[in-house]
C-alpha cells in the first residue's frame, strides 16, 4: 500500500458548545477555512482534537463530517485508538467504510508498563482490520510508551496498510531514526510544531500541527519555501512558530488554542472538561502577548 501524504496536516481543534456538544457547524467552517489556507489535511480525534475525550459515537460523527472533504483535494486521517480494543476495531472499520485516507493508531496510554509484545499485539489487531492506510502515532508523552523501529519493522511483516508513522516524541534524533530506517518504506511525519522545519532538513514529510489550527499559512508558508530551497526564509518563519508556540504553551493545555482562535475571529467553539476555558485575567494577558507578536490587532 503506497500513499503520497505530505505537507501541513492539521491537528483540528474539536469545537464544542457551551453545552458541551461536539459543534458541527464549526467544525464544518473551520476545515473549510484551512483547506482555503492551502494546507494539505486534516487529522481528527487526536490529542489536539480531545480523541481520548470523545465517545465512540462522537468520533463515529467526526469521520462522517470529515468525509466531506475527500473532494476537496485534501487528506482526511482519523485517530482510533480507545483502550477498549472493540472501540478501535470498530472505528477502523468505520473509517474503512467511509473511505478515509488513513486512520491513526497509538501504544495503549495509561497502562505504560505493558511490554512491547503487548504494544505489538494492540496495534496489529486493530491494524488488520482496517481496508485504508494505517499510521503508527508516536505519543510518548501521553502513552508513557517510545515506540522505535524494531517494532515498526515487526508490524511491516505482518501488514502491509501501515504506510507512515507520526512522531511525536519532540526528539530530532528520534525522528531521523525512523527517516532514516524506514523513510524508503514509509511517510514520517513530525508532530511537534518546534521541530517543523528541522524534520524536513532531516527526511520529514510533513507536520501534523496542532499550531495550524491558529496561523495554517505561516506553516504552509514554510513548507513551500522550504521546497523552492529558500531555507533561511523557512527558518525565519519556524523561528516566529516557536514563539507563538511558547505564548500558548504558558496556559493549561490546548486552552489557549481555543481562545486565540476566537480572539482572531475563528469559530472553533469551545473546549470541553477535562479542557478547561482560561479565565477574563488569562485571556486578557493571552490577548496582550498576541498582539505583541502581531496575532491579534487589537
Amino acid at each position: 500500500m503506497k500513499l503520497d501524504i505530505h505537507g501541513v496536516i492539521v491537528a483540528v481543534l474539536t469545537p464544542f458548545t457551551e453545552g458541551g456538544r461536539i459543534d458541527e457547524k464549526a467544525f464544518i467552517n473551520h476545515v473549510d477555512y484551512l483547506i482555503k489556507e492551502g494546507i494539505n489535511g486534516i487529522f481528527i480525534a487526536g490529542t489536539t482534537g480531545l480523541g481520548p475525550a470523545l465517545s465512540i459515537d462522537e468520533k463515529k460523527r467526526l469521520i462522517d463530517l470529515s468525509s466531506q472533504f475527500l473532494g476537496k483535494g485534501v487528506h482526511v486521517i482519523a485517530h482510533i485508538t480507545s483502550l477498549a480494543i472493540k472501540e478501535s476495531i470498530d472505528l477502523a472499520k468505520y473509517a474503512s467504510r467511509r473511505e478515509l485516507t488513513a486512520v491513526s493508531i497509538t501504544s495503549p496510554y495509561f497502562y505504560k508498563d505493558v511490554d512491547e509484545t503487548s504494544i505489538y499485539e494492540f496495534i496489529k489487531n486493530i491494524a488488520k482490520e482496517s481496508s485504508i492506510p494505517v499510521f503508527i502515532y508516536n505519543q510518548p508523552r501521553y502513552t508513557g510508551i517510545n515506540i522505535g523501529v524494531d517494532l515498526i519493522r515487526k508490524l511491516r511483516e505482518k501488514l502491509n496498510n501501515i504506510i507512515g508513522i507520526k512522531d511525536s516524541s519532540g526528539n530530532i534524533i528520534h525522528t531521523l531514526e525512523f527517516v532514516q530506517a524506514l523513510g524508503n518504506e514509509l511517510t514520517i511525519l513530525t508532530g511537534s510544531d518546534a521541530l517543523f522545519y528541522p524534520s524536513l532538513t532531516i527526511g520529514a514529510k510533513g507536520i501534523v500541527s496542532a499550531l495550524a489550527n491558529i496561523i495554517p499559512r505561516k506553516f504552509v508558508e514554510l513548507y513551500k519555501k522550504y521546497l523552492e530551497g529558500n531555507y533561511r526564509e523557512a527558518l525565519e518563519i519556524q523561528k516566529y512558530i516557536i514563539k507563538v508556540r511558547s505564548i500558548l504553551r504558558k496556559y493549561s493545555q490546548l486552552s489557549a488554542y481555543y481562545e486565540a482562535a476566537r480572539l482572531l475571529g475563528l469559530n472553533v467553539g469551545y473546549p470541553r472538561l477535562p479542557i478547561r476555558r482560561l479565565s477574563h485575567d488569562e485571556l486578557e494577558r493571552l490577548r496582550v502577548e498576541l498582539k505583541k507578536v502581531g496575532i491579534v490587532k487589537t
